[in-house]
């Protein structure tokens, strides 16, 4: 299973150079009056007036994370290219010939640290006096197989990163929370799929995707409460833990204590953010929306135009790909491997360009008189599946 993930998180990136036209929410982060909204597709920029009047702009293209440091910098990826800042003065592009591909940056003591795919090597670096200073990779041998990095944490005791081992796995390797102590890699964990860590009060989260019912804070084993089972997660801009369930509610983890929150689940979201008590946000394929008062309220479907410009392009074409769009259907794969492939063209020699994992949610539309579907998935891959493997959802 490590293995197709991999292979899916490596299409997601190569593919997302194309995804122009279907941006993916990942991030969602705050500064003031401004919301900042990172996809696949680039860096959305989000101000709502008094009045409720929405602004919005297209800040970037392309993109793996953002962050907002503690000076109020911006610093976002523009992966393939490297890292653009803005410190309230305007985008300045750092230009480097060798860190393009970044995939995370994280904050430290003031220092802006990065993990980097340098020559198809997990790289670890610090920005120092206007340079990139180099300080540790994760590259095992031939003999143990490939690597892919992701999630970044850097703290006076070290570097920490989970990294899952593909193609040769090493036993009992895969997907493992690992730590450089300055010197050499650890295995802190094995068996994590993904990490946050709480600064405020100094607090390690460890998840585990194939075990829903219980996570790890620190050293101690949290289970939910009435047998719920993690569907989504997310943390507030204080670092509480906020959970929803598979059963539709959202619980918050805080003082050691579950407590129930009165929010509606949005069925459009992937992702969501929690600026403070009264304000979550959520993202999504195309989507951003916020709550209040009891109900989402649609921000945008992100696009490619910026302040709403015209494209161009005449009422009937338009008209034509508005019922084209509306003949899209949301699905998931129906697989009892746990994964389909996506292919170039209707036919099962065809070249793949994806694969579509389990509760995967997609828009596809049937391809008339065949027995395919024309797939294009949250990340911006498209390419065709047959019929008999999507679930209507």
């Amino acid at each position: 299973m490590g293995k197709i993930l991999l292979l899916a998180l490596f299409f997601s990136w190569s593919l997302s150079s194309m995804a122009d036209e279907f941006p993916w929410v990942n991030q969602i982060k705050f500064q003031d009056s401004i919301t900042w909204v990172g996809t696949n597709d680039g860096l959305y920029k989000i101000v709502i007036s008094k009045d409720k009047k929405i602004r919005w702009s297209k800040e970037l293209e392309k993109g793996t994370d953002f962050i907002i440091d503690s000076e109020g910098t911006i610093w976002a990826s523009n992966f393939g290219k490297g890292l653009n800042i803005n410190n309230g003065h305007g985008w300045q592009f750092l230009q480097n010939d060798t860190v393009k591909y970044i995939y995370n940056i994280y904050e430290y003591k003031s220092q802006i640290f990065i993990l980097a795919n340098i020559n198809e090597t997990l790289c670890y670096l610090k920005w120092d006096k206007s340079k990139w200073v180099f300080l540790t990779s994760f590259n095992p041998s031939k003999e143990q197989g490939k690597v892919s990095g992701f999630g970044l944490v850097v703290d006076s005791n070290g570097i920490y990163s989970c990294i899952d081992f593909y193609e040769k796995p090493v036993e009992n390797s895969a997907n493992c929370f690992y730590q450089y102590d300055w010197e050499k890699w650890n295995v802190v964990k094995k068996d994590v799929t993904d990490f946050f860590y709480e600064n405020i009060s100094d607090k390690w989260y460890l998840f585990n995707s194939n075990d829903g019912r219980k996570f790890i804070m620190n050293n101690l084993i949290i289970t939910l409460p009435n047998k719920e089972v993690i569907n989504k997660r997310f943390f507030s801009v204080k670092g509480v833990l906020w959970i929803l369930t598979t059963n539709g509610n959202f619980y918050k983890y805080l003082n050691n204590n579950w407590i129930k929150y009165d929010l509606i689940e949005n069925t459009n979201a992937d992702t969501y953010y929690l600026k403070n008590e009264n304000e979550v946000w959520a993202g999504g394929y195309s989507y951003v929306a916020y709550y209040e008062k009891g109900k989402w309220i649609e921000v945008c479907f992100l696009e490619p135009r910026p302040n709403g410009e015209e494209t161009g392009e005449s009422e009937e074409e338009l008209q034509k790909q508005r019922e084209i769009e509306a003949s899209k259907t949301w699905g998931v794969i129906n697989d009892p491997d746990g994964y389909t492939n996506l292919r170039e063209m209707p036919n099962p020699d065809s070249d793949i360009v994806a694969i579509i994992l389990k509760n995967v949610k997609f828009k596809y539309r049937e391809v008339y008189k065949m027995d395919w579907c024309y797939v294009e998935t949250m990340t911006g891959a498209k390419g065709y599946m047959h019929k008999s493997r999507i679930t209507k959802i």
